[in-house]
């Protein structure tokens, strides 16, 4: 069966304003977007043999695999210049159906395990993969629907004070979201040529991990003051963050109060403080420094804490005519990173789990981020404009723990998915007459799929280093059209960026792009 998928979008604006010389300029945006996608995704990878001889290949049981997504939003904000101050509100709903039918188990076994099974060389399993062999495949309708709505006011105050300049922001939100899983799962008979026939229909909503609905309160408030005193900028700020959230399930699929059988809500309440400063050096050179608290909420359960951290960074900018450059050294210190059961985390889980939140011990994450930028000039009409970008992070578990997210964790273990070092070099070719041509090269480091990686010297708990190639030349038609042409991974690379949820995942083979901009 075909893979690939379908989509469409429809956006439309609409804005109204007075004039520019209004004594009170006033302005009111409105948006709507509208976006419809029928997809052939699946969780389902390939095992490392598999991935070897044929990249891009499905196994059997993914075959009815597919995506339906509907999603509508609707924006709308209004903003008045008074004499010192601006004011905005606004207001958003997004509404987004989906229904991932997607398999789930083959032969009773989880799609993890029967990849863990085939790599480790259980030739029965690589057969059930691969469709040589009879089995049951339970196909679940992943159907949920979420909701994100809310409102928000911001005041933005500009005056002097002595020697100070001021300029702050502050603000309120309310905001709401919910997610609803009314779910079933379908039992088919794969047949020893890979044939799926349906054996048995699924009922929606029939276990408390198909019938569930969690939804969230949040009151955010914020103030922040940029002040200015001489080559000196301050800017200082806190957030308060207050979130109440609730999950109830049904062991049947009518939602009457005697099939509850989960109902747990819990409020979070945090104050979230943040400094930044920056110094102007000289007309070239201005340096950067800051502090900020960080904060996630915990979910719905009592007893799982916030997750709390404190980010430091300092650094610095050189600008030189065509020449810039930036270096900023980071540091993220976690008292407690929040894992999330989900499959596509991969997380060891069960159905009770998915969805759950478990506080998962302390985390330093340091790195270093690098920009380099020229633009030459070769005569009168060309630019060549050179950029370089690198990025070396590194991200370790500072205490021994184990949970159903992360599993057996040790001190010094890495965290998942993070990669050591990334790199991008990008050249480009612009004339005046509008027509330009760029290439850019990126690199990523591999990294560990499993925190034991390190510990276990798997190569099935690691992914490839990742190297990319893309293409893009464009030319200007008008004031308002530019058509472009674009080739992303031309080179056809091949490697493996994932291991989660299941298996093997490669990367986005070569595609090409022919297209328009139209500004109006």
């Amino acid at each position: 069966k075909t893979t690939g998928l379908d989509k469409t979008d429809y956006m439309a604006k609409f804005q109204l304003n007075t004039s520019a010389d209004a004594q009170n300029y006033q302005k009111l945006l409105v948006k709507y977007l509208k976006s419809d996608e029928s997809s052939n995704q699946s969780y389902l990878g390939l095992t490392d043999a598999d991935f070897a001889s044929s990249s891009y290949r499905r196994y059997a049981a993914s075959q009815n695999d597919q995506m339906n997504v509907q999603h509508e939003q609707l924006q709308a904000r209004y903003s008045i210049e008074l004499s010192n101050m601006n004011f905005h509100v606004a207001a958003y709903r997004n509404e987004t159906a989906r229904n991932w039918y997607k398999a789930s188990k083959i032969g009773d076994l989880s799609l993890g395990a029967i990849i863990d099974a085939a790599n480790g060389g259980d030739d029965s399993a690589t057969a059930l993969l691969r469709g040589e062999a009879e089995a049951e495949v339970n196909i679940k309708h992943n159907n949920r629907a979420y909701l994100a709505q809310g409102v928000e006011f911001t005041l933005e105050w500009e005056f002097e004070s002595g020697n100070l300049n001021h300029n702050i922001e502050t603000g309120v939100r309310l905001h709401q979201d919910e997610e609803d899983r009314f779910q079933a799962e379908d039992v088919y008979f794969q047949s020893i040529n890979g044939g799926l026939t349906l054996s048995e229909v699924g009922v929606f909503g029939d276990t408390p991990s198909n019938n569930r609905l969690t939804g969230a309160n949040a009151l955010a408030m914020y103030i922040r003051d940029e002040i200015k005193f001489g080559d000196w900028t301050f800017s200082p700020g806190v957030r308060s963050e207050n979130v109440e959230v609730r999950r109830r399930e049904w062991n049947a699929p009518e939602r009457i109060t005697s099939n509850i059988s989960k109902d747990q809500s819990n409020s979070q309440n945090e104050l979230i403080p943040g400094l930044g400063v920056t110094y102007q050096v000289n007309d070239s050179i201005l340096m950067l420094g800051g502090i900020n608290k960080g904060f996630a909420p915990a979910g719905y359960k009592p007893e799982t804490e916030n997750e709390e951290s404190l980010s430091y960074e300092l650094g610095g900018r050189i600008t030189i005519g065509e020449f810039y450059a930036e270096a900023i050294f980071f540091l993220n210190d976690y008292d407690n990173i929040i894992g999330e059961c989900t499959t596509v985390s991969g997380a060891n889980c069960n159905n009770d789990e998915d969805g759950t939140q478990f506080n998962s011990g302390a985390v330093t994450v340091n790195g270093l981020e690098f920009i380099l930028a020229y633009e030459f000039s070769a005569g009168a009409h060309y630019k060549l404009p050179l950029n370089f970008n690198y990025t070396y992070m590194s991200g370790e578990f500072d205490s021994t723990f184990d949970n159903s997210f992360f599993g057996d964790v040790q001190k010094g273990d890495p965290l998942t998915y993070f990669p050591e070092q990334q790199a991008q070099l990008s050249f480009g070719i612009e004339h005046s007459n509008g027509w330009g041509l760029r290439a850019a090269v990126s690199y990523v480091d591999p990294v560990c799929t499993q925190v034991s990686c390190e510990r276990s010297f798997n190569s099935f708990d690691r992914t490839d280093a990742v190297f990319n190639l893309d293409l893009v030349a464009d030319y200007r038609l008008s004031e308002t059209a530019t058509a472009y042409f674009k080739v992303e991974n031309a080179s056809n690379e091949v490697d493996i960026i994932g291991r989660h949820p299941a298996g093997t995942m490669v990367q986005k083979d070569r595609s090409i792009y022919l297209g328009m901009r139209i500004d109006i």
